[in-house]
C-alpha cells in the first residue's frame, strides 16, 4: 500500500513523459510530488515557448507493486 506512482515531466500534448514507482514510507520522499510538478511546469513552459509538438501518445499510469521489497511499476505480468 506504500507503493505509489508519479508522472514525471510533461509532453507537448499533456500528460507525463514517464511514470516512476516510489514509496511514501520514507519521509525524504515527501517532497517528490512537489518536485515532479515543478519539473512538469518547467517542461510545459519550454514546450509553449518553443512550439514543440509530439505524436500525442497517451501514457497511462501503470500502477505500482512491491517486488522483493522494492516499489516497481506494474507490467502486464504483474497487473493482477
Amino acid at each position: 500500500a506504500q507503493c505509489k506512482t508519479i508522472g514525471l515531466g510533461s509532453t507537448p500534448c499533456g500528460g507525463p513523459e514517464a511514470w516512476v514507482a516510489w514509496s511514501n514510507k520514507d519521509l525524504a520522499t515527501s517532497r517528490l510530488p512537489a518536485l515532479a510538478e515543478q519539473l512538469a511546469e518547467l517542461q510545459r513552459s519550454r514546450h509553449a515557448v518553443s512550439g514543440m509538438r509530439s505524436i500525442c501518445r497517451y501514457l497511462p499510469d501503470p500502477g505500482a507493486t512491491c517486488t522483493a521489497g522494492q516499489c516497481t511499476l506494474k507490467t502486464a505480468s504483474t497487473a493482477n
